[in-house]
């Protein structure tokens, strides 16, 4: 795996059940470099995310691909997952608030920063970045994971 900052991990999948799977193996090759907390949890970062784009994807009308790409360098490892050749007209925040709910709660615990981009053509990304030096407690994973919670609920109103 590259610390350089560049480029450890590009690649593409088709938005369907097997994406991912296919992501995960994908991140397995990296593996070399991480410790195994590092490798949990970012393995749970990115079954979310593409799971996120694949139902999507699915519930808006089609289905196009996703893009994974991964970058890494000493302090942190920083991941994008991003919809390619899909584009949903339904409006921002046409999923259940249920499963977002879910979805933040799970990225904000697992993931020392994270966020969302809609480009102007519809398409949305999901980054997160995980820090190298620091692994949260069990406590800290329920404070972040709540936290994330009520953020979001006060972000829906």
């Amino acid at each position: 795996m590259s610390r350089n900052g560049g480029p450890a991990l590009d690649a593409t999948f088709t938005a369907d059940a097997d994406a991912p799977r296919a992501a995960r193996s994908a991140l397995a090759d990296l593996r070399g470099d991480l410790d195994e907390e590092l490798a949990f949890r970012l393995n749970l970062l990115v079954t979310e995310a593409v799971t996120n784009r694949v139902l999507d994807q699915g519930t808006g009308g089609g289905r196009g691909r996703i893009h994974v790409e991964f970058s890494t360098d000493e302090r942190a490892v920083r991941g994008t997952v991003a919809d390619m050749d899909f584009d949903d007209a339904r409006p921002p925040g046409a999923a259940s608030a249920a499963s977002r709910d879910l979805e933040a709660g799970m990225m904000a615990a697992m993931a020392d920063s994270w966020g969302t981009r809609r480009r102007a053509d519809g398409e949305i990304s999901i980054w997160f970045e995980v820090l190298r030096d620091r692994t949260p407690t069990r406590e800290e994973y329920e404070e972040r994971f709540a936290a994330a919670l009520v953020a979001h609920r006060e972000h829906l109103h």
